[in-house]
């Protein structure tokens, strides 16, 4: 500082700096006394992801959640043997099979080879047949000297016409009277035995315990039984023949009988 008390410009800025510093150091330390509001975040370190292990310990379930209803799985509990049996087809073997004709298309032309299965709606435990038609217009028949329908139609056997398969055949032909609510198409062979036919039973697999389509007790094991049991729940043939029995008696004896009845029987 001079004489005269008047400060020079370097004298100015050094003392303006010292006041600065002593500020700044004043406003820490109450900023470090304050509690500070706002929130912070700890700052976490990200683990190491541990790989899994692939034990070969998973197996699938045998029971499912669908929209909280709870549902076997079929072919969970079906065994490998049984699943492999289910989704192939088994030909049928021919032991004494003729050398003459390989194959039904090997007959000679013209002919006319069709094929018709025989699809019906038929409870577990009843018996179903496949059968095979050939109708071959040529002079030759050696087709008639083989055992099997060869390996293009999975060698089904030739027709063993027993009591038990006519009245069956009989039953299949007529199945638009037995069920007159469905459609079926028109046989045009009716009376006419097939040339390969093939019979089978519908077997159940491990879950129809738990929802089978039909009770074992109401269960048949053919056609006919099937359709007696359906007559005595129905009763409907023995009401059209009733029906058409009253028709056709319509002016005849027995008709005139029952007016003079109701006649007599009038006050």
């Amino acid at each position: 500082m001079t004489e005269t008390g008047i400060l020079t410009d370097e004298q100015i800025d050094h003392l303006l700096s010292q006041a600065e510093v002593r500020l700044r150091g004043k406003s820490h330390s109450a900023n470090e006394n304050e509690i500070s509001l706002e929130i912070v975040k700890p700052t976490t370190r990200s683990r190491k992801i541990i790989p899994k292990l692939h034990n070969n310990l998973v197996r699938t379930k045998y029971i499912n959640d669908k929209q909280g209803v709870a549902e076997i799985n079929a072919k969970a509990v079906l065994e490998h043997q049984q699943s492999l049996l289910a989704d192939g087809l088994k030909a049928v073997e021919a032991p004494h099979k003729s050398k003459k004709v390989q194959s039904i298309l090997a007959c000679p032309a013209p002919m006319k080879v069709f094929k018709f299965i025989v699809t019906l709606t038929v409870p577990l435990g009843s018996s179903f047949i496949a059968a095979l038609v050939v109708v071959c217009t040529s002079a030759n028949e050696e087709q008639n000297d083989q055992t099997s329908a060869g390996p293009d139609w999975f060698d089904m056997p030739k027709t063993d016409l027993t009591p038990q398969l006519k009245r069956d055949l009989q039953l299949i032909e007529m199945r638009s009277v037995l069920d007159p609510h469905r459609h079926y198409k028109k046989n045009t062979r009716r009376g006419k035995v097939p040339t390969f036919s093939q019979t089978g039973t519908v077997i159940e697999g491990p879950t129809e315990f738990f929802s089978a389509r039909i009770n074992k007790k109401d269960r048949s094991k053919n056609f006919v039984e099937e359709a007696m049991a359906t007559e005595r729940e129905t009763g409907r043939f023995k009401r059209k023949y009733s029906e058409i029995q009253d028709t056709k008696t319509s002016g005849k004896k027995a008709h005139y009988k029952k007016l003079m009845a109701k006649r007599r029987k009038r006050p």
